[in-house]
């Protein structure tokens, strides 16, 4: 067993020296986050490119007929459908084949997308081999990457302040976000990125007298029971932020404005402080789990464990505190390992 690993060990350092890192003189990588993802509706993998034997047997056979230009199936008029020898050119037309299952970027093997359907996301760390006096590797800098057929494939939107530490990546329904201290969550959905504050409908946790914190920027992270629960935002330790039900981009909303209602009635997003429940007095969360049906919060030296995460927290058969326990914490979010 020991060899085998070693040996994978071995052919992934092998695999990922392939990549287009931009490294400086004396720089080298090493990766120290990683989150695979199958998508709910995974897209189609790369598609290998046709090689037609000449140039006819294209644009005068089956393929010819341009079935779908447009969004929808029209008559059968013929259409050139842009072959040429040893390759596929971007047809000007709007088809199915460039705006729609089928895209360019698919075509030329520019996908996120693995030959098995997952995606496998990374974050680098860029350093010049350098370690602090505890043989802690130093980074100048973090990059995101994803994990391709073709090696590491870098996404340069993505580069946090943290990521050794205070940091978490997370997978939410078809979307990776990478949470770091400090940083505004970045969201990353089959090759689009994003602040998680810029997508369209963005609420963050607020109501009539303020806003609480207008970036999620904190490092702890936990995806469960189909929402995201944060803290550390705003480096408030002792408060969850949850967001509404498998919407990401929607917090606590508790203005009244419309009517004496929220924007959307339907926004089930909530905050939760624990500081009054530390059963030594005071602590930190440090971590953030959920385990058969409980949300487990880890402090330094304490542990909270809350049911009724499944439902809507705040109703009537919402979250409750089931046992506080004393003398036994967490060092740090990387310390947690689930066991099945």
């Amino acid at each position: 067993d020991r060899i085998g690993r070693l040996a994978a060990r071995e052919a992934f350092a092998d695999y990922i020296s392939r990549n287009n890192i931009n490294l400086g003189a004396g720089e080298t990588f090493d990766l120290v986050r990683i989150e695979s993802l199958m998508p709910l509706e995974s897209p189609s993998a790369p598609i290998t490119k046709p090689i037609p034997n000449k140039p006819t047997e294209y644009n005068e056979s089956e393929y010819g007929l341009g079935q779908w230009d447009g969004d929808e199936l029209e008559e059968i008029p013929l259409v050139r459908l842009d072959f040429e020898i040893g390759g596929l050119i971007e047809n000007t037309k709007r088809n199915e084949y460039n705006e729609g299952e089928y895209t360019v970027a698919e075509y030329s093997g520019r996908s996120d997308i693995n030959s098995d359907g997952t995606i496998i996301f990374v974050l680098a760390g860029i350093g010049k081999g350098r370690k602090d006096e505890n043989g802690v590797p130093i980074y100048s800098r973090y990059i995101g990457c994803t994990v391709t057929d073709d090696g590491l494939s870098t996404i340069n939107e993505i580069q946090p302040t943290n990521g050794l530490t205070n940091c978490q990546v997370v997978t939410f329904k078809d979307s990776i976000l990478v949470f770091s201290k400090g940083d505004a969550p970045t969201i990353y959905t089959n090759g689009s990125v994003s602040k998680l504050s810029d997508v369209p409908g963005y609420t963050p946790p607020q109501d009539d007298t303020n806003i609480y914190v207008q970036e999620l920027d904190g490092d702890i992270a936990c995806s469960a029971y189909g929402r995201l629960w944060v803290s550390g935002a705003g480096n408030d330790y002792n408060t969850i932020y949850y967001s509404d039900l498998l919407v990401p981009y929607q917090w606590y909303d508790g203005t009244t404005a419309n009517n004496g209602m929220p924007a959307d009635a339907r926004n089930t997003g909530g905050i939760i402080d624990v500081s009054e429940y530390w059963p030594n007095g005071s602590d930190k969360i440090q971590g953030i789990a959920a385990h058969n049906g409980f949300l487990v919060v880890f402090g330094v030296n304490s542990i909270l464990i809350y049911s009724g995460a499944q439902g809507d927290p705040a109703g009537d058969d919402g979250l409750r505190l089931e046992d506080a326990i004393r003398d036994v914490g967490l060092v740090n979010q990387d310390a947690m390992c689930n066991i099945g």
